[in-house]
């Protein structure tokens, strides 16, 4: 009993000594100007003695540093919006950081509040009205509202901004982008906040549709089990029998022409759907690491799956199509360790290896 409690200990000892993370807090964090906050940094892990450096406002620059146990410091912030920044570095090197948001109104003025609406999913080349109206201010009207539209996966073909409380945007491929509102109020106080569009396949009427892909992880990293798990419908009033084909292309301009990486010579997991009902399929299983010898790290990969029903249609087929996108990441950050510190690890786990032995 006493060989597993040390070993126990020794192993919390490893994970502790051999990350770090730090919380920051500011408090007050709001309010009219001149406002004087208290910004305290809690650390977790990692090896004492701290150096703290500190960033009053997120500019880049370090404004001051304190050594532990000072882990707190006070700043009085004038009127604006201010992102302060703590980073903190323990004995062996190891670092950490955090930031917060401080938003600090002019006297006699409140910061707006910006409300984006969504998450928006529409398929390419439909309408997307924004809707930013359950935007506020307490203290009189909002005077601009701009968006500001980031691709963060796939090629959803977005336009980069649009104004006002309610435009229509399109976007003409696949894939996701972010889309942040920035509202602004008569004195020139902002706020903003982000949403999601999704931007996906057309959908058809077919007699089975494929109504969504799930795939985990949606980054791959060595080792991992890749899991593809497919939601069909059946549109008919009629029980149908099923196939799915399955495809992997890398994402790039000319996919439509790309091998197939799979290679997998027939379509699989058959089975049958009730009239007017859904259900999930089988689950597609690629064991751990087999799926990494085909793809490349840092790359990101298209599954295409095609259902195939027998169906009351011409050439008794029917066919509907969908797509999702993985990335793959050879070498997870996590768990990357500071050289300095890989004697400290060996030196432990020689430890356990001796308690074990008693």
């Amino acid at each position: 009993m006493k060989k597993k409690i040390l070993v126990i200990f020794l192993l919390l000892f490893i994970s502790s000594a051999y990350s770090l993370s730090v919380n920051l807090t500011v408090a007050p964090d709001g309010g009219n100007a001149p406002v004087t906050s208290t910004l305290t940094a809690t650390v977790s892990g990692g090896n004492p003695k701290y150096i703290f450096e500190w960033d009053f406002t997120g500019d880049g620059t370090i404004d001051a540093a304190t050594n532990s146990p000072e882990n707190s410091i006070t700043f009085t912030y004038q009127a604006g919006n201010h992102n302060p920044i703590v980073k903190v570095t323990d004995a062996t090197n190891l670092k950490a950081e955090d930031t917060k948001k401080v938003n600090i109104s002019e006297a006699g003025n409140f910061f707006p509040t910006a409300h984006p609406g969504g998450p928006y999913t529409k398929e390419p080349g439909e309408n997307i009205i924004l809707d930013g109206s359950l935007s506020s201010d307490h203290d009189g009207p909002i005077n601009s509202y701009t968006w500001s539209i980031t691709t963060t996966k796939g090629t959803p073909d977005c336009p980069a901004t649009a104004t006002g409380v309610n435009p229509t945007i399109i976007c003409t491929g696949i894939g996701e982008a972010e889309a942040i509102l920035t509202v602004t109020d008569k004195k020139g106080a902002t706020d903003s906040k982000a949403i999601v569009l999704k931007i996906r396949e057309v959908q058809h009427d077919d007699v089975i549709n494929i109504i969504g892909i799930e795939i985990k992880p949606e980054i791959l990293k060595d080792g991992d089990a890749f899991k593809v798990t497919v939601t069909i419908r059946n549109e008919t009033n009629t029980p149908q029998p099923y196939e799915l084909c399955y495809e992997m292309k890398k994402d790039r301009p000319d996919m439509k022409n790309s091998p197939d990486l799979l290679n997998l010579g027939a379509c699989i997991l058959p089975g049958v759907v009730a009239p007017f009902s859904q259900k999930k399929s089988d689950e597609l299983i690629f064991a751990g690491g087999w799926l990494q010898t085909l793809i490349t790290p840092g790359e990101n990969y298209w599954v295409y799956v095609t259902a195939k029903a027998t169906a009351e249609v011409e050439n008794d087929e029917s066919f509907n199509s969908r797509r999702e996108i993985f990335s793959y990441k050879k070498t997870p950050e996590e768990m990357q360790l500071p050289e300095t510190n890989f004697i400290g690890i060996i030196f432990a786990v020689f430890a356990v290896l001796v308690i074990l032995k008693r």
